[in-house]
């Protein structure tokens, strides 16, 4: 019964005809009686203090029905009952998340009992802090005194009197509301911030009346934040807090600071997230949470010292916000900021194994493992690591806590697959069956053919414009994301829509649900960096949204933007989505699962699919796969193997280990079912080649041989581009490691290098996640692969000084250094721009694979838009995106950053290295226009305009916020014309 409420409710979502709904033998309102007797009873024994022996199991069934009962609109008299019941559902599985929810799609208008009402104000309180229309109930003012004076007797004896008056009308229906209005209050006062987090921080409870003073002071503990509390973090413990996606880790994060600074046991607290808008996220919410007495910074991304004098006096509370590849380079550059921070938070932690930066990752925990005083703290935060106790004793030994509850989860997902027959089929996450089936979800139309064309068009054909299809119906109900394995299948949905206009089928009702003025400035935007012509800014105001981490960084922001304030409602996006942007997606479209190489983790993939659904926002995350032949080949066949590897992305339970990149380096490497080079030969090859200074192409050659000799003759080309991508990881791996080792001898005085080398080599080893991790084999592997490189080291030790600082290998400082010389950077004194193309040509030299074109870095820091460096260089716009935000942005801000430290102190270059070093990173040519990127947005395009307004091209980033403030009303005239993003940033200076 409760399957079929259910699926009515996808019936109405998907606008299915009810003369086509199937036909069920039994009646599903039947299921009111037994729900209403098992939350009744669930409250009689919170208000009785008997023991609960009603299952979580039972109430998710309860909050369930309630809630699609609500959704399916059949009984619209009933409306505040249902979401009143579901919310008291909710409530008593500690799903506080959907409680509320449910709470706020009440029409306070209909309830008409009065302890209804007393129930819909003490949610009010829970929720809010504050009561709605009518707070004279004794329960909602008692809750209030209780929450002055922490008396929870007080509070329970209320609570027991206006049961007992409760009982005594005649009223079935006030002793049900009655009853569980007493039971939410009762509960409440068990899990009061105000009684809680003294006791959780063992600190007097007069300590805490600064934080409950804040308007964003939390009075009700959620289960996430009372796992913190019951791990002992609040008194400094370290170890890993390991929480499902969206349950409350920010408040989390927040508590774990206020105790530190409340109980003097630090000032000075460093949170880790691994990308600028998952920073600027955290920044932003610590602001609000903390007062103005606490110093709040973000580090910039560039690699550059705006860490210097960052740090102030020992008693002054400081929150500092970095990236993990900032943290490393401050490490290498000021070996007394490390012992200056009292609480490191690394949040997302579990990328000890990520393709881009594992090692680097590894490595810089494994630093902080070794030089971790007692008295630091250190917190890591992720929702999908599954062997954290591992990682604990790694890092830890037996004094690191695992703070973990299987019972605290992420809002449910469903799982709908699509079939060739036009319908959905559902599965719950974690069951192998299938739950139930929505027929008929979609027509099929015959479009209008265009010029010559002959053969019919029919609208949808294929998972993308199924993926269109369900967008434009499911939008009115909540945010749509179309996910791509990869960023190159995403302007082949805009030009399908930009086709479907041009035959007359319009996808009208996604644009009717975003807010029109906002496309239109998005439009504005994307034509400034794509221009006219494409594809982009001609489907832009359709209401779909691209996001990938290739797009401007102004556009990607802004998209985040909107889309959290529901002025757009649909983005086409990649697994970006999955590495801690949060923003509000009920529906996430999946086109296919098994066209991404590599194929992606089961523990990225639950990270991608924890986006949807976000707790406090929906009751449920809505996934559906499009691609039909998933479903109708499941039986047959590869079919069935495809479909138990798509399936298993689903399993929460079968997330992968997080391993090290490190250990993957000694592993075997499988190229495909049959193809396999053995660690130890890999290995082998390495150490034989590794002091030379193209080993990588050495490696890359011998490994393309071995395939050969295992694959047909000729179709080695085939297994080429991985085997060149897996050659990259290795050489990145191991100049992390050898760059970790030499950051760990220039710790030592010079004298000393040649005896402690052996001794820090292995003590890194030793100490690393890899070689914890790895068996017997795997481990004398790893010597050997740490021994030829003290080889290397060795051979190079008495140049040490040389290396300093530096963030690359031996062989490419060396480069470096000889490129220094050879153009006489030292001595010579050139202007930024002079010294484009010089270090362009350095950079051809040390990444001769990515065929950088001269000019093409002058381009990007003279602020020219993507369509026009695309026409100057003849190449496609995709190719600008990665070469802008990827080869310039990233990797020549590094090597810029990498001259810097390897030029003489007296440089006459340094100042105009580092600001083209900036100018890099940002896309922009002057230093006003960098000082906006850094303190005021990160737009390149608006930073510029906003530049020229300001008529000077040397402000200073301390400077720019008065700056801008002095024009303020000039600025918002030019921003109001782009997305409401820019707009709110500069209101809000």
């Amino acid at each position: 019964m409760l399957k079929y409420q259910k699926a009515k409710v996808k019936l109405l979502e998907y606008e299915v005809p009810e003369n086509e709904w199937p036909s069920f033998p039994l009646n599903y309102k039947d299921l009111a009686f037994p729900t209403v007797l098992t939350i009744s009873q669930y409250a009689e024994a919170i208000n009785e203090d008997l023991d609960i022996k009603i299952k979580n199991k039972s109430l998710r069934y309860c909050s369930d029905f309630y809630d699609a009962a609500l959704q399916s609109r059949e009984q619209i008299v009933h409306d505040a009952d249902f979401a009143l019941s579901a919310a008291a559902a909710y409530f008593f599985m500690d799903n506080l998340g959907s409680s509320k929810v449910m709470w706020q799609e009440v029409d306070s208008t209909q309830i008409i009992d009065e302890a209804q009402e007393c129930l819909f104000e003490v949610f009010s309180l829970a929720f809010t802090g504050k009561t709605t229309r009518n707070s004279n109930y004794v329960i909602a003012q008692a809750i209030k005194r209780f929450w002055e004076d922490g008396n929870n007797d007080s509070l329970r004896q209320t609570i027991e009197d206006y049961r007992k008056q409760v009982f005594e009308t005649a009223s079935p229906q006030t002793w049900f509301w009655g009853e569980i209005a007493c039971a939410v209050a009762k509960t409440m006062g068990n899990a009061s911030a105000r009684i809680l987090l003294p006791q959780y921080s063992s600190l007097v409870s007069g300590t805490w009346e600064k934080y409950f003073s804040r308007k964003t002071a939390i009075n009700l503990m959620w289960p996430s934040q009372r796992l913190v509390g019951e791990s002992k973090m609040l008194q400094g413990a370290s170890g890993i807090l390991q929480l499902p996606t969206g349950v409350g880790k920010t408040k989390s994060i927040e508590l774990i600071i206020w105790a530190m600074f409340l109980s003097k046991r630090g000032s000075k607290a460093l949170i880790v997230a691994p990308l600028r808008s998952l920073c600027n996220e955290i920044t932003f919410e610590m602001r609000m949470a903390f007062p103005e007495e606490v110093t709040i910074n973000q580090f910039s991304d560039v690699l550059e010292d705006d860490f210097i004098d960052i740090l102030l006096g020992n008693t002054v509370k400081q929150i500092l916000v970095s990236t993990p590849e900032k943290l490393q380079y401050i490490f290498h550059h000021d070996t007394a900021f490390f012992s200056a921070i009292d609480l490191y938070i690394f949040d997302e932690s579990h990328m000890f194994d990520d393709r881009n930066r594992g090692a680097m990752y590894e490595l810089l925990l494994t630093d902080i493992k070794l030089n971790r005083k007692d008295d630091q703290q250190l917190v890591l935060m992720s929702a999908v690591l599954p062997n954290a106790d591992q990682i604990v004793k790694w890092l830890f030994g037996e004094e690191g806590v695992l703070a973990y509850d299987s019972n605290i989860q992420s809002t449910p997902k469903t799982v709908g697959f699509a079939d060739k027959n036009k319908q959905l089929h559902y599965y719950s996450s974690a069951d192998e069956e299938e739950d139930y089936f929505v027929p008929y979800t979609y027509k099929t139309y015959k479009l209008k053919r265009l010029g010559r064309e002959r053969k019919e068009r029919f609208f949808p054909e294929d998972p993308n414009d199924r993926a269109l299809y369900y967008t434009n119906i499911l939008c009115k109900s909540g945010g749509v994301a179309i996910y791509f394995s990869q960023k190159r299948y995403i302007p082949k949905l805009f030009a399908r829509i930009e086709d479907l206009e041009k035959r007359s089928f319009s996808l009208e009702r996604i644009r009717n649900a975003s807010d029109a003025s906002e496309l239109a400035k998005f439009r504005a935007l994307y034509k400034e960096y794509y221009g006219e012509d494409h594809i982009y800014t001609k489907t832009v105001e359709y209401g779909i949204l691209p996001h990938y981490s290739a797009l401007p960084n102004g556009i990607k922001i802004s998209t985040e933007y909107s889309y959290k304030k529901n002025l757009v409602k649909a983005v086409a996006c990649t697994s970006t989505l999955a590495q801690g942007v949060n923003i509000p997606i009920k529906y996430l479209i999946i086109t296919g699962t098994n066209n991404a190489s590599p194929q992606m983790s089961v523990r990225s993939f639950q990270n991608l699919i924890g986006r949807t659904g976000r707790s406090g926002v929906f009751t449920e995350g809505d996934i559906i796969v499009t691609d039909n032949k998933l479903y109708d080949e499941r039986t047959q066949g590869r079919g069935f193997y495809r479909w138990k590897e798509t399936r298993a992305l689903f399993n929460s339970t079968a997330v992968e280990a997080c391993g090290s990149s490190i250990l993957n380096i000694v592993k075997d490497f499988s190229i495909s079912y049959n193809v396999k080079i053995a660690g130890a030969e890999i290995v082998k090859i390495i150490c034989n080649h590794i002091s030379d200074s193209n080993w990588g192409q050495d490696l890359a050659n011998e490994l393309l041989n071995i395939i050969q000799e295992q694959v047909q003759s000729g179709a080695v080309s085939d297994y080429k581009k991985i085997t060149m991508d897996q050659v990259i990881n290795y050489k990145e791996d191991i100049g992390a490691i050898e760059n970790e080792i030499l950051y760990f001898l220039l710790k030592h005085p010079l004298s000393e290098t040649h005896e402690q080398l052996h001794s820090i080599v292995n003590t890194l080893l030793e100490n690393s996640l890899a070689y914890y991790l790895a068996n017997q084999d795997e481990k004398e592997l790893l010597h050997q692969v740490f021994d030829a490189l003290e080889t290397k080291i060795a051979n190079q030790i008495d140049e040490i000084k040389n290396y300093f600082g530096i963030m690359v290998s031996m062989a490419d400082a060396n480069r470096i250094k000889e490129w220094i010389a050879n153009n006489s950077i030292n001595t010579v004194k050139l202007t930024a721009r002079e010294l484009v193309q010089p270090i362009e040509k350095l950079y051809r030299e040390v990444y001769p694979s990515l065929n950088l074109q001269e000019g093409f870095a002058l381009a990007w820091i003279r602020g020219d838009s993507y369509n026009r460096i695309s026409d100057d260089f003849g190449i496609k716009v995709d190719d600008v995106e990665k070469k802008c935000q990827y080869n310039l942005s990233f990797q020549m801000s590094f090597l810029v950053g990498n001259i810097i430290d390897l030029v003489e102190v007296d440089c006459v270059n340094l100042d105009a290295l580092m600001l083209l070093q900036q100018a890099l990173r940002y896309g922009v040519n002057t230093k006003t226009a960098i000082s906006i990127c850094e303190k005021i947005f990160n737009d390149r395009f608006l930073a510029k305009e906003i530049a020229r307004l300001l008529g000077s091209n040397g402000i200073s980033s301390d400077d720019i916020v008065a700056f801008v403030k002095g024009r303020k009303k000039v600025i918002l005239s030019l921003v109001s014309r782009y997305p409401a993003y820019f707009e709110s940033v500069i209101q809000n200076i």
